[in-house]
């Protein structure tokens, strides 16, 4: 899904070139992106790995 997002993104830049983010924007964007997936799949895997502990 977040790889359908980018891809969305860049074709819309390229099809729109005046509208072509900087990429140092962009940069911005998918740093905050990445940190906030990190921080999901951090959670998540702490529930799964907590659910799998209280089962044994």
């Amino acid at each position: 899904m977040f790889m359908k997002k980018v891809h969305a993104i860049t074709a819309f830049s390229h099809r729109f070139p005046s509208v072509k983010m900087s990429s140092r924007l962009f940069y911005h964007l998918f740093s905050i992106h990445c940190e906030f997936i990190r921080l999901i799949l951090l959670v998540f895997v702490e529930n799964v790995i907590g659910k799998e502990v209280k089962n044994r």
